[in-house]
């Protein structure tokens, strides 16, 4: 079935981004080792000479079921939602998986996608969710030394996330960010998307776009049902402290982890203030108006069931980061500076 299946990967390149340039091969090279059957649609964008550069890396694979697409951001803010439907339209495949090119998978991943794909072929409705480690400097070394074995020796590839996961099963220090268990990491099948109607391309940079699909994509398969407090955004790094409709999604990937099907985010910096961020209220503002309004319209009936992850222990505690006074100082100036609303509202929210 690996062969009727599409990745789909959105990728915008400028001088704030240029380290997806040392990203790229890495990712692909990984994919495609295990789903060397499928197609993988690379939706290629940014300033041009990174975008060349791109272009000549991904063609150093020369590997034929790797097809760029390019397309153009420049009169505004990038749209990933926009990129992937750009991917949605010129794939081939029955079935889909939206993959960002800063992850890398676990072998359980890749091996659990066939079961995945028989799921969806008996139940069209069914999609998977993969979490994802957002893993700190120290940690993405772990892979990035490897880069030119990565895939190439499964038992290295094995060696490397047993470490990883064990690390983030003991709390150890410095290991990981945070755990996102809500991804953009999703599989489905193309029809079933085409019928809820791909991503809203009305999300403008950064923030928003995964959420409303997935928010569609739970209330036609609604299998943990819907709590009364959905319509809640409470986001916390302790996993089990989440609230509304962050937790409800939560529930949808939290055996992959558990099963250590998983993705790990490759650390980079991040550019504060950046145009792509800059419409993040307006993004979530709009997010819970169309979550509350399509919520109406299913006429699902709200429940009081407590959602309960398990008992795992990186469920239930925040990653175990132990920052110096200066990087702590650090990341609040910059935070005061460029999200003023999210520095406040953190200073009252320290779950």
């Amino acid at each position: 079935m690996i062969s009727t299946l599409s990745l789909i990967y959105p990728v915008h390149i400028n001088s704030n981004s240029r380290y997806i340039l040392n990203r790229l091969q890495l990712c692909l090279t990984n994919n495609n080792g295990y789903l060397n059957q499928a197609e993988h649609v690379v939706v290629l964008s940014g300033e041009t000479k990174y975008v060349k550069k791109a272009t000549a890396l991904l063609g150093e694979l020369n590997q034929s079921n790797i097809k760029i697409i390019n397309t153009d951001f420049s009169t505004g803010p990038y749209s990933p939602g926009t990129a992937r439907n750009i991917g949605i339209k010129t794939s081939k495949g029955e079935y889909l998986l939206f993959w960002d090119i800063d992850l890398i998978g676990s072998p359980q991943l890749f091996n659990d996608i066939k079961t995945q794909l028989t799921k969806i072929k008996a139940n069209p409705q069914h999609f998977c969710m993969y979490p994802c480690l957002y893993l700190t400097k120290q940690s993405s070394q772990l892979i990035l030394k490897q880069k030119k074995t990565i895939n190439q020796d499964s038992d290295l590839n094995q060696s490397i996330f047993s470490t990883i996961f064990n690390q983030v099963n003991s709390a150890a220090k410095n290991c990981i960010e945070h755990i996102a268990l809500p991804t953009s990491t999703l599989l489905c099948q193309k029809a079933h998307l085409l019928k809820l109607g791909n991503f809203d391309e009305k999300f403008i940079g950064h923030k928003g776009e995964d959420l409303e699909l997935i928010h569609r994509l739970v209330i036609n398969n609604p299998i943990y049902g819907i709590p009364k407090d959905y319509l809640t955004d409470h986001a916390s790094k302790n996993p089990s402290k989440q609230q509304g409709f962050r937790m409800l999604f939560s529930k949808y990937s939290a055996q992959n982890l558990t099963n250590h099907c998983y993705t790990v985010h490759l650390s980079h910096s991040t550019r504060l203030g950046s145009k792509y961020k800059n419409n993040q209220n307006n993004n979530m503002d709009y997010l819970l108006t169309k979550m509350q309004q399509s919520l109406a319209e299913s006429k699902l009936s709200l429940n009081d069931q407590v959602i309960n992850l398990g008992g795992e222990s990186y469920f239930n505690q925040p990653p175990n980061i132990q920052r110096t006074k200066i990087e702590k100082f650090s990341r609040k100036i910059m935070k005061l500076i460029f999200q003023p609303k999210l520095f406040i509202r953190d200073m009252f929210n320290k779950s």
